[in-house]
C-alpha cells in the first residue's frame, strides 16, 4: 500500500469491505501511518465491533465526538456502528498499530444464552461506544496481553486483509499453532470474561441516545447529498432531510467533518466528478453537468483551486495512473476554505 492509501467507503462512510469470513468472522490488520496521507485514516465506521492496539508511536483517535490519545502498549475498544478515526502524532517515529474487526458471533450464535447473558453486555450495547485499555491496570493488562496473541495468531496463519501488511515482532508468531482458530476464539473468549468480569468499571454513558441521534442524522443528510448532488440544492433541503434546522445540520457536519454542509456537498461533488475523468467518456463539461456545476468556468476554477490542476489536465495526465490513484469518494487532499460569499451561496 503506498502513500496516499485508500480506504473504500460509501457515501454515509461505511468500509465496504468484509471482516473475514462468514465461517471465521474476524480481521486481523497493521495500520502504517507511514502509509496513509498525512498520516491519517479517515473517519469511518463498520457493523463489527473493534480492538486497535498501538505497537509504536502516537495516535489521536476519535470515537464519535470524543478525542483519545493512545501511546505504545494502549489499546482501544470500538463498539459496532461507530464513527471513529485515526491520526498519527509527531512524525519522527514510525507509528505502527495492530487492530482486529470481528463479530462477536465468532465466540457465540447471538440467541444463545452465553451470547444474551455475558457477550451482550459489552456488544453493540448503545451506552458503551469505546474505553481504552492500559497495561498498568492489571486485568486490563492480561486483555491487552490476549489481545497480542490473537494478533500474532492472525498475522501468521490468518489471511491476509485489504490493505498490505508490515510484519511485526509478536511472540506468538514464533510458535506453531495445530489449531489456530480455536486459539484465536480461546483468546477472544477470554477477553470477555475479563470484560464481564470487570463490567462495574466500564465508562457507561447515558447521553449516548444523543450521540446516535446525531449519527442517524448525519446519515439521513448523507443520503439526500447523495441522490440530489447533480442538482442544486440548499442547506435547507439538506437539513429538512433530517428534520433539524440548518444551524443544527451545521452542528452536524462540524462534529464530524470539521467543516461546514457547503464544503462537504462541493468536495463531494469535485470526488465525483474525479472519478468520472478517470473513468467515463463524458466531456469536462458534461461532467461538471452530470456534478452539479451547471458553469463550466466556476468548475475549472474550483477545480483547479482544490486539486492543483484543470479537469482536462487531470484527465490528461490520469492515463495509466488511475488503477494506483488511491483516492476515494471522500478521502481528499488539502482543501482551501470557501470564502464566506460562497457559503452563502446555494450549495
Amino acid at each position: 500500500m503506498k502513500k496516499g492509501a485508500v480506504m473504500p467507503r460509501d457515501h454515509q462512510m461505511r468500509e465496504n469491505l468484509s471482516q473475514g469470513s462468514e465461517s471465521f468472522p474476524i480481521q486481523y490488520y497493521t495500520d502504517n501511518f507511514a502509509r496513509w496521507e498525512r498520516g491519517h485514516v479517515p473517519l469511518h465506521w463498520h457493523r463489527e465491533p473493534e480492538f486497535f492496539s498501538v505497537y509504536q508511536g502516537e495516535v489521536e483517535v476519535q470515537a464519535g465526538d470524543r478525542q483519545f490519545r493512545l501511546t505504545r502498549g494502549e489499546s482501544i475498544f470500538l463498539n459496532g456502528n461507530q464513527f471513529h478515526s485515526y491520526t498519527q502524532i509527531g512524525e519522527k517515529q514510525a507509528c505502527l498499530c495492530p487492530n482486529i474487526v470481528f463479530s462477536g458471533e465468532l465466540m457465540a450464535p447471538v440467541t444463545s444464552r452465553v451470547y444474551q447473558k455475558y457477550l451482550s453486555v459489552i456488544l453493540y450495547n448503545p451506552s458503551l461506544p469505546c474505553f481504552i485499555l492500559r497495561p498498568s491496570v492489571e486485568w486490563q493488562a492480561r486483555i491487552i496481553k490476549k489481545l497480542y496473541r490473537i494478533y500474532g495468531l492472525l498475522a501468521k496463519y490468518g489471511e491476509k486483509g485489504f490493505y498490505e501488511e508490515i510484519s511485526l515482532d509478536f511472540e506468538e508468531k514464533e510458535r506453531d499453532s495445530p489449531c489456530f482458530e480455536l486459539d484465536v476464539a480461546e483468546e477472544l473468549m477470554g477477553i470477555f470474561r475479563e470484560l464481564y468480569v470487570h463490567r462495574n468499571t466500564l465508562p457507561f454513558q447515558k447521553e449516548c441516545k444523543k450521540e446516535q441521534k446525531t449519527q442517524i442524522r448525519l446519515g439521513q443528510m448523507l443520503d439526500y447529498i447523495n441522490e440530489h448532488y447533480r442538482e442544486k440544492i440548499s442547506l435547507e433541503e439538506v437539513a429538512a432531510s433530517a428534520g433539524i434546522s440548518p444551524s443544527e445540520a451545521g452542528r452536524c457536519f462540524q462534529k464530524y467533518y470539521g467543516k461546514a454542509p457547503v464544503e462537504y456537498v462541493i468536495e463531494y461533488r469535485l470526488n465525483q466528478a474525479r472519478r468520472l475523468l478517470e473513468s467515463s467518456d463524458l466531456s469536462v463539461k458534461e461532467i461538471g453537468f452530470e456534478c452539479g456545476f451547471y458553469d463550466p468556468s466556476y468548475f475549472s476554477r474550483i477545480y483547479r483551486r482544490h486539486f492543483g490542476v484543470t479537469p482536462g489536465n487531470y484527465r490528461r495526465k490520469a492515463g495509466t495512473e488511475r488503477q494506483n490513484a488511491g483516492l476515494d469518494l471522500h478521502q481528499g487532499i488539502h482543501y482551501n476554505k470557501f470564502s464566506k460569499k460562497k457559503k452563502e451561496e446555494n450549495l
